[in-house]
């Protein structure tokens, strides 16, 4: 028979689950009172909903095991089953931000934790939408590239997040063609459409579609879609402004990865750089510009412009994609200068976006958040 102790006693007595004490004294014998006096309440509740597991774990790994069952429940009593030392090891340096890193993320965050990446900062990445398994993606090796990162997507203005608030082409579409007495099937069909194959009412139509949507002015984010290749040239200084045809970011908040935006903006022209075969990513410039006012629609001669291009342009101010979306496109003749902090990013194909560089206009050049 147990000798209860005073300690036990009086732990009991002023315990909130003295029922599951009662029950684990039955099902456990004695040890359960070893338990309550060592661990608290905690420990009781952890043994009384997962049973020997927890019993076992709170034996080897005393508190800590208690204290990641308690606050992260069946995951928390997976993390500590698997990592064991090397988790409470880990929690008394860090406490119980590396319970729940490690209880998310599991052996990527041990990696990261091994590279000197803090768990409170793997934490501040996670809050970015940044995981460890992106890591590699975004170039980061250690603590220093880690911060680094971190407070360039912090500061950034132009990401994916921030554009999901604006209204698109294609929030306002149906109202748009409403106006003008068009069906959205019969848009889609003109839309991909060259404009000379079109009847003189159906230019007429589609230009006053067209012209509903409002030209960019210099606060008008707008978006620049360039291969892989070409982002090197940019961050070295190469390449200075951008121009050809380019999108209001706004427009195609909805293209999420590669393959979104190379069938969207219909890039299979003939010679083009883009390989969707070979490329790993596209890169994306979102910019604002001082000289919007020479950014133009691409009408052909047929809409009453001089823009030529071969297949798939179609001269009617719209990209001829031919997957459900419908994209207003402009375009530059000329380069036109980017203002101060444009935003350089690759879009991968399973759809990261992943900021490369920033535009610093008195370097003129993008600059590598690494550098």
């Amino acid at each position: 028979m147990y000798n209860y102790t005073d300690e036990f006693l009086t732990a009991f007595k002023y315990s909130g689950c003295q029922d599951e004490i009662i029950e684990g004294i039955f099902k456990y014998g004695d040890d359960i009172a070893d338990v309550l006096t060592k661990h608290g309440d905690d420990a009781v509740r952890a043994i009384s909903r997962y049973g020997d597991d927890a019993v076992e774990l709170i034996a080897k790994h005393g508190d800590e095991a208690v204290r990641a069952i308690s606050k992260y429940g069946e995951e928390g009593l997976t993390a500590i089953y698997y990592y064991g030392d090397q988790l409470v090891d880990l929690v008394r340096i860090h406490g119980d931000d590396a319970v729940e890193v490690i209880t998310k993320y599991g052996d990527d965050a041990l990696e990261a934790i091994s590279k000197n990446i803090d768990p409170d900062l793997i934490k501040q990445l996670d809050d970015l939408g940044i995981k460890p398994s992106d890591y590699d993606n975004f170039r980061i090796t250690g603590r220093e590239s880690a911060e680094k990162v971190a407070k360039a997507v912090e500061n950034a203005k132009y990401t994916r997040a921030i554009l999901q608030e604006m209204p698109g082409f294609m929030d306002d579409m149906a109202s748009v063609l409403d106006n003008v007495g068009m069906s959205i099937d019969r848009f889609n069909e003109l839309m991909a459409l060259p404009a000379d194959l079109l009847s003189d009412a159906d230019r007429a139509a589609m230009k006053a579609i067209r012209d509903a949507i409002p030209m960019p002015t210099e606060e008008t984010i707008m978006q620049k879609v360039i291969p892989q290749g070409d982002i090197a040239n940019y961050i070295s200084g190469e390449y200075k402004g951008v121009g050809g045809h380019i999108t209001k970011a706004q427009d195609v908040k909805q293209l999420k990865n590669y393959d979104d935006i190379y069938n969207s903006l219909r890039l299979d022209y003939v010679d083009s750089d883009f390989n969707p075969a070979t490329d790993e990513c596209v890169g994306v410039i979102r910019f604002k510009t001082p000289n919007a006012s020479r950014i133009e629609i691409p009408y052909s001669q047929a809409m009453g412009g001089n823009a030529v291009g071969g297949p798939p342009f179609t001269g009617n101010g719209f990209t001829a994609a031919t997957n459900g979306q419908a994209i207003p496109e402009f375009l530059c003749k000329n380069r036109v200068a980017l203002k101060d902090g444009a935003e350089l990013y690759m879009i991968t194909k399973d759809g990261a976006e992943i900021l490369v560089a920033v535009y610093n206009k008195v370097s003129a050049r993008f600059v590598d958040i690494l550098e």
